[in-house]
């Protein structure tokens, strides 16, 4: 007789970085810092990642796959797990990212879906 254990309370959806803050930025400046989602697969037509305001220079994109693991078949080569925040802030202020979405269920467990804002102080030079 097998008895198993499964355990179904907290989110399984974890970000890195885990702080609540990304690195700060400096106007005009070229700034890059990267956002992964672990625990599941990121369902791409519910994902969805902003930067505030939108005037601020700052902008959310997802990460491209590994050219290796890309093959004649692949629908997509955009990695919804993986987001990049990039730009070259025009002006200082804070910056609040808002990365939302889903990941797929499996056997053991529904679908759940996230959300987790970051903000990026930009500073003058």
């Amino acid at each position: 007789m097998a008895v198993f254990f499964l355990t179904a309370c907290g989110s399984s959806v974890s970000f890195s970085p885990k702080e609540n803050e990304l690195p700060d930025a400096k106007v005009g400046e070229s700034y890059y810092s990267t956002i992964n989602i672990e625990g599941g697969r990121v369902i791409g037509m519910l994902a969805g990642n902003s930067v505030k305001p939108d005037d601020l220079g700052l902008h959310a994109q997802h990460c491209e796959l590994p050219k290796e693991v890309i093959t004649k078949n692949t629908i997509s080569t955009k990695d919804n797990n993986c987001i990049i925040i990039s730009g070259i802030p025009a002006k200082a202020g804070t910056a609040t990212v808002n990365i939302h979405g889903a990941i797929y269920g499996n056997m053991f467990k529904s679908s759940e879906e996230f959300n987790k804002i970051y903000t990026i102080k930009v500073k003058n030079k």
